[in-house]
């Protein structure tokens, strides 16, 4: 599922909104909540991805500010060279 309480709640009341909704459907029951399931599913999937993405980014982001920290570091150590 998902890791957050809250949209674990938010998805799981979706789910629920749309499977009380077959009472007053006109397509069979079985049908709502097939699809109700599949949009619940497709809604974690896509939870899961963007966390990735996000988790993604971040791991890109420390890497370039410790390229940078060690170019900054190069050139300390180069400007100390010079003044020597």
């Amino acid at each position: 599922m998902v890791k957050e309480e809250g949209q674990t709640r938010c998805m799981t009341s979706k789910f629920r909104l749309a499977t009380n909704f077959t009472r007053t459907s006109s397509l069979p029951s079985t049908m709502w909540v097939r699809e109700a399931w599949q949009v619940h599913h497709r809604m974690a999937l896509n939870s899961r991805e963007e966390e990735e993405e996000e988790e993604e980014e971040e791991e890109e982001e420390e890497e370039e500010e410790e390229e940078e920290e060690e170019e900054e570091e190069e050139e300390e150590e180069e400007e100390e060279e010079d003044e020597q």
